[in-house]
C-alpha cells in the first residue's frame, strides 16, 4: 500500500468517526463526539457545551478523583478502534478550588468507574502525566512529564503502547517521554475529561484547536525515542528524567544519589536525578559485565543467569562458588539481576518465553522481588531490553530505580 493511498483511507476512516452523529444509546453529539455522561459517583452533575464557532469544547465535571481503583468525573466521548491520537490545547477557568483539578485526555474500555483507561492528565498546578490502569479493578499508576503546564497535550495510541507529547509556548509537540502497554478491546472510548478533585463543586476546563486523528502504528526503522526514567518502590510512579533521540543505555546513580550516568556512543553522560542538561562525564563509559554476574552488597553471593532449566532464570551461588541456587522459576526469561545496596530487593528484566538472547526493541517487564522469600511484582512494562537496566541501577538508599525505555516515533 504506497503512503498516499493509506493516507486516503486513514482520512475516510476520519469521517467516518466525525460523521457518526448520534450513538447506539441515543445521546446527541457534541462536535465530533457521540455522548457525555458522569463516570462514577459525582455529587454535582457535569456537562459539556460545544461552541461550533470557535470549535472549544467546555466541559464541568465534578468527583473525588481519578486515581487508585474508581473515578469519577465527567466524560465526553466517542467509540473508535485501531490507533488514534487525540489532541487539544487546554485550559483551566477560574481559580479553582484543588490544586489537583484534572482536564484530561483519555482512552478507557468502558464506562464503569474502574475501567482500564489511559490519559494525559492536565493538574490544575500544571503537574502533567500519563496515567493508566492496565485492567478494570486494578490501582492507577502514572508517568509524569519533566514539562509542567504545557501549552498543549497529545494523547497517542499505537498498537498496545500508549504515551503522550506536549508543547511549551511554541505549541509544537514533543514526546513528553515513557510509554505504558496496555491492552483494550475495540472499540473503545475516547474523549475529553475533568475531574474537579473535590466532589462538592464542579471545575471547568476549554478544551480548543482538537484533532482526533487515525494513525498507523509505529513500526522498526523508524526514528527511535529513548527515556531515562526513575521509578519508586513506594509508589511504583515513573517519572520522566530525559528523553533524547540519541540511544543510551545502561543507568547507574552517583554514590550521593544525586545524579545519573549513561551511556551513549561509548561515552558516559551525567544528569541531574531530578532532570536537567546532562554533560559529559567521562570517555569511556560505564562498562556492562559480559557474564551477567553480580556480587550481593555483603558479598556472600553472586547472582547471575542461566537456561539449564530451560528458559533463562535468575540463580545465585555462594562467592567462592558453591552452593547454587536457582531464584526464579517462571514462563518467562529473566535477565540482569540487581541487588538493591541494602540487600533486601532484587531487580531484573523478563522477556516473554520465545525471546532469545536479551536482544533490544522488545516488550520486556521490570520486575522486583524481595530476598527473603517475597513474590515477584512488576515496577513498569516497557518497550526495551538491552540496554535498559544492563548495570546496576538502584539509587544508593535502595528506595528507586533508574532505566532506560524506548519508542519508536512516527
Amino acid at each position: 500500500m504506497t503512503p498516499s493511498l493509506r493516507s486516503v483511507l486513514f482520512s475516510l476512516a476520519l469521517v467516518q468517526w466525525i460523521s457518526f452523529a448520534e450513538s447506539a444509546s441515543g445521546q446527541t453529539s457534541i462536535g465530533i463526539f457521540e455522548g457525555q455522561n458522569d463516570v462514577g459517583e459525582t455529587k454535582h452533575a457535569g456537562s459539556a457545551v460545544f461552541d461550533a464557532a470557535a470549535k472549544t469544547y467546555t466541559v464541568a465535571g465534578g468527583g473525588q478523583n481519578m486515581w487508585f481503583t474508581n473515578d469519577a468525573f465527567h466524560f465526553v466521548w466517542k467509540k473508535i478502534s485501531g490507533n488514534a491520537t487525540l489532541a487539544a490545547d487546554i485550559s483551566f477557568l477560574g481559580k479553582g478550588v484543588d490544586p489537583h483539578r484534572k482536564a484530561c485526555l483519555i482512552i478507557r474500555q468502558n464506562l464503569n468507574s474502574d475501567s482500564a483507561y489511559a490519559d494525559a492528565a492536565l493538574h490544575g498546578d500544571g503537574l502533567t502525566s500519563l496515567q493508566y490502569r492496565e485492567i478494570q479493578g486494578a490501582r492507577t499508576y502514572e508517568i509524569q512529564s519533566g514539562v509542567v503546564a504545557p501549552k498543549r497535550l497529545r494523547l497517542e495510541k499505537r498498537g498496545q503502547y500508549v504515551s503522550i507529547s506536549v508543547a511549551g509556548e511554541d505549541r509544537v509537540l514533543r514526546p513528553a517521554g515513557g510509554s505504558f502497554r496496555l491492552s483494550l478491546q475495540e472499540p473503545y472510548y475516547i474523549g475529553l475529561a475533568v475531574c474537579s478533585h473535590n466532589n462538592d463543586v464542579l471545575e471547568k476546563a476549554v478544551f480548543s484547536n482538537l484533532e482526533l486523528r487515525a494513525e498507523p502504528p509505529a513500526t522498526a526503522g523508524r526514528l527511535l525515542l529513548s527515556t531515562l526514567e526513575t521509578v519508586p518502590l513506594g509508589s511504583k510512579d515513573r517519572r520522566v528524567v530525559f528523553t533524547t533521540t540519541d540511544l543510551i543505555e545502561s543507568p547507574v546513580w552517583t554514590p550521593d544519589g544525586t545524579a545519573l550516568l549513561y551511556k551513549n556512543k561509548g561515552r558516559s553522560h551525567r544528569i541531574p536525578a531530578v532532570g536537567g542538561a546532562p554533560v559529559t562525564a567521562d570517555a569511556s563509559g560505564p562498562k556492562t559485565s559480559e557474564d551477567g554476574r553480580e556480587l550481593s552488597p555483603d558479598g556472600k553471593f553472586v547472582y547471575f543467569n542461566s537456561d539449564r532449566t530451560g528458559l533463562m532464570q535468575i540463580w545465585k551461588m555462594r562467592a567462592d562458588g558453591t552452593g547454587e541456587e536457582q531464584v526464579t522459576s517462571d514462563g518467562y526469561n529473566n535477565w540482569f539481576a540487581h541487588p538493591s545496596p541494602d540487600g533486601k530487593w532484587l531487580v531484573f528484566i523478563s522477556y516473554e518465553k520465545e525471546v532469545r538472547g536479551h536482544p533490544a526493541n522488545k516488550d520486556v517487564t521490570l520486575r522486583i522481588m524481595a530476598l527473603e522469600g517475597g513474590k515477584i511484582e512488576v515496577l513498569a512494562k516497557l518497550f526495551g531490553g538491552q540496554g535498559t537496566i544492563n548495570l546496576p541501577s538502584w539509587s544508593p538508599d535502595s528506595k528507586k530505580v533508574a532505566f532506560v525505555s524506548y519508542q519508536f516515533l512516527p
